[in-house]
C-alpha cells in the first residue's frame, strides 16, 4: 500500500487531524510534507503513492506540482495532468454545463449607466456584490440602490479586484454538500446569520447529517465534474419554492465542518477510500 502525503501551509489542524486518523484507522501510511520545507530537487513521488493538498498557497501548489507524476493518485480527474489542470473561473461553464445558477455578470468598468443595465440584466435590486476570493462571506455585499452601489464599484475596480454582480435570491436555505469522488458523501445547511443576510455554519445537529435531495446531489455531482474535481464543497441556495441556484464549487474545500458532530458522515474516511482505491489501480496501470 502506498503512503498517503498531505501537502501542508498553514493547514487548518482540524484538516490535518481528520485525515491521520482516517489512514490510521485503515492502516494507511500517513506523511505530512511542509510545503515551505520541500526540497526543490526531490523527485515526484512513485506510481501508487498518494496526494493531497488542501492548502491553497503558492507554495502547496508548486509543491504538489513537484511531487506529482501520473500513476500517484490525486483528487484531480485528469490521471495523467493531476494538478497541472484547472479552470480559473467555472462559472461560466457551469451554465454552459446547464447547470441552475442565480443570474451573474462581471462589471469590467464602473460606468454609472452601464451598471445601472447591468443590475437590470440580473433582475434588479436588491442585488449582491462579491468580490472573488474571500470566504466565510468577506466580500459579499447587498445594495439596495444604484446611489450606493456604484461608489463601491468604482472605489474596488480603482483597487483591481475581480467583481461579480449576482442576483439575489430572497429568503432561501444555503446548503454546502460535500463530493468525495462519485457521490455526495455529505449535506448540511448553513442558516442565514441573525441582523444579516449572509449565511454561516450552524451548530444545531438538526442541520447536519442530512441526506440532500436528488436534485441537489445532481447539482453538486455536475459541478464537481465541470471542475474536473474528485473533492468539492459546492454551495447551493434553495428558495421556498424548491428552485435551486448553484452558487459556486470549491476544490478543494474544508470539509471538517461536514463531521465534527456526532452521527456525521466521515467525510475524512470517504476521502482516504477514494484515493486507496485509486492508488491501487494507478500502480497496476503506471508500474
Amino acid at each position: 500500500m502506498g503512503v498517503f502525503h498531505l501537502v501542508v501551509d498553514r493547514t487548518p489542524p482540524p484538516v490535518r487531524k481528520l485525515l491521520a486518523a482516517a489512514c490510521a484507522a485503515r492502516g494507511v501510511p500517513f506523511q505530512e510534507v511542509l510545503a515551505t520545507g520541500l526540497d526543490p530537487t526531490s523527485p515526484p513521488l512513485q506510481p501508487g503513492s498518494m496526494l493531497f493538498c488542501p492548502a491553497g498557497s503558492v507554495a502547496a501548489g508548486l509543491a504538489e506540482r513537484q511531487l506529482f507524476q501520473p500513476g500517484v493518485a490525486t483528487l484531480h480527474a485528469d490521471e495523467l495532468r493531476g494538478p497541472f489542470q484547472g479552470v480559473v473561473d467555472p462559472g461560466p461553464l457551469f451554465v454552459r454545463m446547464g447547470l441552475p445558477m442565480p443570474r451573474a455578470v462581471r462589471p469590467n468598468r464602473s460606468d454609472r449607466e452601464a451598471l445601472a443595465r447591468w443590475v437590470e440584466h440580473v433582475g434588479g435590486f436588491p442585488v449582491v456584490l462579491k468580490v472573488d476570493g474571500g470566504e466565510g462571506g468577506v466580500g459579499v455585499m447587498r445594495f439596495a440602490e444604484l446611489a450606493s452601489l456604484h461608489p463601491v464599484v468604482e472605489a474596488l475596480h480603482a483597487r483591481g479586484l475581480p467583481l461579480r454582480l449576482i442576483a439575489y435570491v430572497p429568503d432561501a436555505m444555503h446548503w454546502r454538500l460535500i463530493v468525495v469522488g462519485d457521490r455526495v458523501v455529505a449535506a448540511y445547511r448553513n442558516p442565514v446569520r441573525e441582523g444579516d443576510f449572509r449565511s454561516a455554519p450552524s451548530t444545531d445537529p438538526a442541520d447536519h447529517g442530512l441526506v440532500a435531495s436528488d436534485a441537489l446531489q445532481r447539482i453538486a455531482l455536475g459541478a464537481a465534474q465541470v471542475l474536473a474535481a474528485e473533492l468539492a464543497g459546492v454551495d447551493v441556495l434553495v428558495h421556498p419554492s424548491g428552485r435551486a441556484y448553484l452558487l459556486e464549487a470549491n476544490f478543494p474545500c474544508y470539509f471538517p465542518t461536514a463531521q465534527e458532530l456526532p452521527g456525521t458522515p466521515d467525510v475524512a474516511g470517504a476521502l482516504v477510500d477514494w484515493l486507496v482505491a485509486k492508488a491501487a489501480r494507478l500502480e497496476a496501470r503506471f508500474s
